[in-house]
Order: C-alpha cells, then sequence, then structure tokens
C-alpha cells in the first residue's frame, strides 16, 4: 500500500477517532513503509529477489497435516509435525546463495544468535528454535543439506531504518557468518527432546511475557484497570454497615 494511499484511508477509516495511539501507530507505519521501501532497493541491488513470503511447508507424507513440515524420530517413536509461516524467503541471483528470513518490530534490532543461544566454553544452550527450524521447514526450496542465511529484518519501532541481522559469530564488518548444517543439526535434535518431553507431559507452566514498551502500555491503556479484588470476610466486616467494595484503578 502506498503512503498517499495509506493516508487516505486513514481519514476515512478514523477520522472521528483523534486518539493519541491511533494517530501515532500510523506515524509509525508510514514511517516503516518509507525505510523499508528504501532497504528493499539496497536489497534488491545487492542480487537478492524474493521467492517466497508467508510461506507454508507442504508434506508429501499420507494424513499429513496442512502446512507442516514431518520432524523423524528415531527407533519407533512417531513423527512430529513443524508448523510455521515463514515471512520471507529469498535467493541471490548472482551467487545462488538463499536466505530465509523473519520480520520483527521492536524499539531495538535484536541479534539473532543471543535470541537463540547461549554459547560457553563448556555448553551450547538453545534458547528458541524459531530460524533452525526454519531452516529445516525450507529444505524443500532451498535443497536437502543447504543452510540458508537465518535471520530477522528488524523494523525499529520509530521506524527510521530497517535492519537485517543474520545469525552467527560476528565477522569483522559485524554481520553474522552464519550456521553451518551441524548447528541446525543440534537444534533439531533439541526439538526432538521438547517433543518428547510433551509426549510424556513433561512440561512447565511459561512465564507471563510483556511485548509492550511501558509507554506503549501508557498511550493503549494496557494495565491501567483490572478487576475488583474480592476482600476477605475481615475486610468485608471492617468495611462498614453497607460493606462497600471498591475497585482498584492503577495509575
Amino acid at each position: 500500500m502506498r503512503i498517499d494511499r495509506l493516508r487516505r484511508e486513514r481519514q476515512k477509516r478514523f477520522a472521528d477517532e483523534p486518539m493519541p495511539a491511533r494517530s501515532l501507530q500510523l506515524r509509525q507505519r508510514e514511517r516503516r513503509r518509507s525505510s523499508f521501501a528504501d532497504w528493499q532497493a539496497e536489497r534488491a541491488a545487492e542480487g537478492w529477489r524474493i521467492k517466497e513470503v508467508e510461506w507454508e511447508p507442504q508434506s508429501d507424507a499420507t494424513g499429513a497435516p496442512r502446512g507442516c513440515a514431518e520432524l523423524s524420530m528415531p527407533g519407533e517413536e512417531p513423527p512430529a509435525w513443524i508448523r510455521g509461516t515463514i515471512d520471507r524467503i529469498e535467493q541471490n541471483v548472482e551467487t545462488g546463495r538463499w536466505a530465509v528470513l523473519d520480520y520483527k518490530t521492536s524499539r531495538v534490532a535484536k541479534d539473532p544468535e543471543k535470541v537463540h543461544r547461549r554459547v560457553t566454553k563448556t555448553e551450547v544452550v538453545w534458547k528458541d528454535l524459531q530460524l533452525p527450524l526454519y531452516s529445516f521447514m525450507a529444505e524443500p526450496l532451498v535443497g536437502k543439506g543447504v543452510v540458508p542465511d537465518l535471520g530477522y529484518v528488524a523494523l525499529t519501532g520509530d521506524g527510521t531504518g530497517v535492519r537485517c541481522r543474520l545469525v552467527g559469530p560476528p565477522s569483522d564488518d559485524g554481520v553474522g557468518t552464519g550456521w553451518d548444517l551441524a548447528t541446525v543439526e543440534d537444534a533439531l535434535e533439541r526439538a526432538r527432546q521438547i517433543v518428547r518431553d510433551v509426549r510424556a507431559g513433561r512440561v512447565t507452566e511459561a512465564k507471563s511475557l510483556r511485548y509492550l514498551a511501558p509507554i506503549e502500555e501508557e498511550l493503549l491503556g494496557v494495565g491501567l484497570v483490572r478487576a475488583p479484588e474480592r476482600p476477605s470476610e475481615d475486610d468485608v466486616e471492617g468495611s462498614g454497615d453497607d460493606g462497600d467494595r471498591k475497585s482498584v484503578v492503577e495509575g
């Protein structure tokens, strides 16, 4: 959608809703689109061409769920089905190299290497499996045994720029050097262990996540009002003859 068309849609849909949050969101969207167009032009000049967007795997296996890739399990264990949608798959027309990228919107461009694993002198701990699973899912396109460039296309919260960050230890120019096949296989083995744990009922409750910055929560009114707490019997008895209860509003 062109920016001028976006502005017309904004006027048409939200002319009677002069909420600060709405105006802020639309202005950020305009800036992100402009920055993304500049980055896309630079990417194309480097030889990259988009092959697929919002791509889902299609397994040929009998009874395969739609949009899933089959993850084999050792021995007689039944396979697991990995579902996902890949934002962007590219190929470089000059080098033939593939890239599998995921769009991220945040205040800062996160390092996908640090997001996915913690590497020490003695161990490698996987914290997130998104990108190695994407590499596995994309095999029908990029070829079996081929590890594409993997990373994030970060659209910063203020919309002032777009940055592509790849996985792997940084090279001299700060760009990730990528993962090899052994790294992806190690992540897949971790995924298999998670499948075993889930099937065996060895799961733990995830902690609550916070997706918005404090200023965004203020603008959108998130977390400012919550349901009234139910007082104890002692509280009711001590609140007067009518036993009034007050709702709680937190600023």
